[in-house]
């Protein structure tokens, strides 16, 4: 069986997705498929983090990391763009915004292995919860030393996200698999080739079932 890397797009503030996911049913969508989730890596060192992360399954997201998993035959699942991402969220803006563009490690990652790229969207990650951004120094500051995201969020309390509101609703849809081959050194125009593909089917997801998650007709998606 070949090993795949699935891309949870957006990473939105605190993925819940995570939980409604692989709380029990990536195992019933996907039986047989033995999987880790990569974590990023200042997760590991925050009090209850490391352990709140391996209860979840997951895994320190360096790129070792995710060679020894796809090594082992397991496959990959990743929520891309760390806390640039979680800055991007914006739950009242007509545009989706993705850190993808000059994000060329996980193709490099699949291309090392010979493993398929599975894009995923999540709709309606955004509308989980209001935020509220500090000043800039303050969120620089924090991200400079230690790596990781300050804001001010919340749900319906606190940390209990929000329901849909009327005509809207959450879920994901997987796209289409991109084959990888097996190649340890890509030229940049090869990488290049197959992220594009994945973009571009990115781009065809969201365009092709926001209607059915509540999103407008002028709700765009920006790779950025």
């Amino acid at each position: 069986m070949t090993c795949n890397i699935s891309y949870f797009h957006p990473h939105g503030i605190i993925v819940l997705s995570r939980i409604a996911i692989f709380g029990g049913s990536f195992e019933d969508i996907f039986p047989g498929i033995k999987y880790r989730i990569l974590g990023a890596s200042p997760m590991f060192y925050i009090p209850l983090g490391r352990e709140l992360c391996l209860w979840m399954g997951g895994v320190d997201a360096s790129r070792s990391t995710g060679e020894k998993v796809l090594d082992e035959g397991n496959s990959i699942v990743v929520y891309p763009g760390g806390v640039a991402g979680i800055f991007k969220t914006n739950p009242n803006s007509k545009e989706t915004q993705l850190v993808l563009k000059n994000r060329l490690g996980f193709v490099k990652l699949a291309m090392s292995h010979g493993a398929d790229l599975v894009p995923t969207f999540v709709f309606g990650e955004k509308w989980l919860y209001d935020m509220w951004n500090p000043p800039k120094s303050v969120t620089s500051f924090f991200r400079k030393t230690l790596g990781i995201p300050v804001l001010v969020f919340w749900g319906k309390f606190w940390w209990m996200p929000k329901a849909p509101a009327k005509g809207k609703r959450y879920g994901l849809v997987y796209g289409k698999p991109i084959s990888t081959e097996h190649n340890d050194n890509p030229t940049d125009e090869e990488v290049r080739a197959v992220h594009s593909q994945y973009v571009a089917e990115i781009e065809r997801i969201f365009t092709q079932y926001k209607s059915e998650f509540g999103y407008d007709e002028d709700e765009t998606l920006a790779i950025v």
